[in-house]
């Protein structure tokens, strides 16, 4: 500093700005100040957002209806421990003419990938061959699971029916019975019929393993397989499936183009607080395939039979096993992520699925109301 009187007393002033300037700096200061803390507050948005569609969701036809009120209760098996899960987006790529004009050869199909007419922003849909329901086509849906369709209208030609009386006495109406029009033509066996899926299936994309191609139908009708994809080698809720009638010609296949990807690892709630969710339907999914269930053992399962105290008392959680589960968000979109499979008996039936997600990850939000359509011009019907 220098020993100069006057430099030094310059130097100890303090400086004086115009009003408008500090006020300007107080302003800045304040809005870099504000931004700090709006950033540091503001909630991320969430990865997911389902548009809220559970039987008893709030403005559902069951919602508030103490007839309908279930009232699920974690038994003191469940834990209070929360976890982490993966989570997958399934994405289309590419176009939907390139996948079209990948899948059609697969199918003896020709001409040019087209909108289907039945295409719309919000499902569009696109096609090879014809869409008269006479002849074989291939449609696929850009959206979702780019899922596909196969179908051959000819393979099936009318049945042979004929009219069975009912017994005498009985109260029942006369029924029909039915055979296929050339019972002699042949079929795949089974074996067969599960080699030639894989092999369209692994061409057309599939992921999985040829052990999970199983037998679905194997009569004098037809001969039907289906297979559950995998993503990151678990089994999941998308279905392929092809079937062949007699001849044997291919009636129909069904499959995915989409292709899963991976969007990290996500915070996931405890089975017991999981067990809240349950009574909406709102954090519902469908669990991975399971071919083994005794499904044709349903009618017979007693615990199906939904008597008047099915409501009156609380269902008891009492087992979780974590899984993956398939949602659709609020555009339509497909992801797989983790959930449980909740018990509360021993039949195979006596379970439900439930998204294991924090609300921070996945936001259910009420579907927007929609206008009312206007009511018809009366003058105009009368024309």
């Amino acid at each position: 500093m220098s020993n100069h009187p006057e430099v030094r007393d310059v130097a100890q002033r303090p400086a004086r700005f115009p009003l408008p300037v500090i006020l300007a700096a107080a302003g800045v200061i304040a809005t870099f100040t504000l931004g700090l803390v709006v950033q540091a507050t503001a909630p991320k948005p969430p990865l997911i957002v389902l548009a809220d569609s559970g039987i008893f969701a709030e403005g559902s036809e069951f919602a508030g209806d103490p007839a309908f009120t279930l009232d699920y209760v974690a038994g003191p098996e469940l834990s209070g421990s929360p976890g982490t899960g993966s989570v997958h987006e399934m994405v289309v790529q590419g176009s939907p003419t390139d996948v079209l004009s990948q899948l059609a050869p697969l199918f003896s199909l020709e001409g040019e990938p087209r909108e289907s007419r039945d295409y719309s922003e919000a499902w569009p849909g696109y096609v090879v061959g014809d869409e008269d329901w006479e002849n074989p086509s291939l449609l696929l849906t850009w959206k979702g699971s780019g899922s596909w369709f196969y179908t051959n209208p000819t393979a099936y030609p009318e049945p042979v029916c004929e009219e069975v009386p009912a017994e005498e006495g009985l109260e029942e109406l006369p029924g029909w019975e039915c055979s296929p029009a050339d019972p002699g033509l042949e079929l795949p066996t089974a074996s067969e019929a599960r080699r030639m899926a894989w092999d369209l299936f692994r061409n057309a994309g599939l992921e999985a393993n040829f052990e999970d191609v199983v037998v679905l139908t194997d009569d004098e009708w037809g001969v039907g397989v289906s297979a559950a994809a995998r993503v990151a080698g678990e089994k999941t809720a998308l279905e392929w499936t092809m079937f062949w009638a007699p001849g044997p010609v291919l009636a129909s296949a069904t499959g995915h183009s989409a292709t899963p990807v991976y969007r990290g690892e996500y915070e996931t709630v405890s089975p017991r607080d999981a067990v809240d969710r349950v009574s909406s339907g709102s954090w519902w999914g469908a669990p991975p395939i399971d071919y083994e269930a005794p499904y044709e053992d349903f009618h017979a399962e007693e615990s199906m039979v939904l008597d008047d105290s099915f409501f009156d008392q609380p269902i008891i959680i009492t087992g979780a096993t974590t899984t993956s589960l398939l949602i659709w968000d609020s555009d339509g979109g497909q992801w797989i992520v983790p959930g449980y499979a909740l018990s509360y008996g021993a039949s195979d039936f006596a379970a439900t699925t439930v998204v294991s997600l924090t609300a921070d990850t996945l936001r259910i939000e009420k579907p927007e109301l929609t206008q009312p359509l206007p009511e018809p011009d009366i003058a105009q019907r009368r024309g």
